[in-house]
């Protein structure tokens, strides 16, 4: 009988092992990765959120859906993500567990970065505008929006790769809704006229993305990633208007002093007073 209870013992480790370690999507350096394309849909954050309500994850697999265009784009604050052909739009769902929930706030910048760096392997010079959009030479190129549901970390991420000037324009006016709204770009109006691979986009995006949250998970905290989110941080030593309403209804001007270590955004008063903010919006002053 003591045989037969170290041998149950000895393989209930096991299994335990594999759903604490091995299993795991982080711990594996190519971790499985499942993806599903949609020449159209709603949304890919809905439909992601619709997969999760019927059935729990492998813990093991990072799953991905894209799109060629949605008709029902989401962006933060449950503003519209204009969503024509021609661009990136993806939904990571990430098993995430609940030992990491104190890392969900951090998710948003570090896949702003990682967006940035999959930019720069493209030649471009993308800024981060705290705490989850993306610049091209001033303009927002690319969104990422977080969510935690169902033991799982959805990242969506959209990234103007083809939008021209037209299209940018129209994006711009069906947007006029959002008092800190900012112009639209893209990797192509950023280039003068480049169309890039939506494909090799994607590519790169998966590796920077999955590699920087099993470092975020790994190192359990921000201080690694300070350094290449600060370098990359728009409108530092400008004056900007910052809100801690998502929609922006109640702002006020401050000047963008940085981050710290934290991810938290250190800025000064108008009257030289500096403090320290955790979540919010900024964008230009129009002066």
């Amino acid at each position: 009988m003591r045989l037969v209870y170290l041998l149950i013992t000895f393989l209930v480790t096991i299994n335990l092992g594999c759903v604490t370690s091995s299993c795991l999507w982080w711990d594996k350096e190519s971790p499985k990765l499942e993806h599903t394309h949609f020449k159209t849909i709603d949304s890919t954050q809905t439909h992601a959120l619709k997969i999760l309500a019927e059935k729990s994850l492998d813990p093991s697999c990072v799953h991905l859906f894209t799109a060629d265009e949605q008709t029902a784009g989401i962006g933060s604050g449950s503003r519209r993500w204009e969503s024509p052909k021609g661009n990136l739009y993806a939904t990571f769902v990430f098993p995430w567990s609940m030992e990491y929930i104190m890392l969900a706030p951090l998710v948003p910048q570090i896949a702003a970065l990682s967006v940035c760096e999959t930019l720069e392997k493209f030649g471009l010079r993308p800024q981060l505008k705290w705490v989850n959009d993306i610049l091209l030479g001033g303009n927002k190129s690319g969104g990422v929006l977080c969510q935690f549901e169902s033991d799982a970390m959805l990242v969506g991420i959209g990234i103007n790769v083809n939008t021209d000037d037209r299209v940018a324009a129209e994006g711009l006016a069906a947007s006029t809704d959002d008092p800190m709204r900012i112009p639209f770009g893209s990797m192509k109006i950023a280039s003068r006229g480049t169309e890039f691979p939506i494909d090799e986009v994607l590519e790169i995006l998966k590796t920077q993305l999955t590699r920087n949250l099993a470092q975020l998970i790994a190192k359990k905290g921000f201080v690694s990633f300070y350094p290449r989110v600060d370098t990359r941080l728009a409108y530092k030593g400008k004056w900007v208007m910052y809100t801690e309403d998502c929609k922006g209804s109640i702002s006020r001007k401050i000047k963008v002093l940085g981050i710290n270590e934290s991810g938290h955004l250190k800025f000064e008063e108008v009257d030289g007073t500096k403090k320290e903010a955790c979540f919010g919006r900024i964008c230009p002053t129009e002066e």
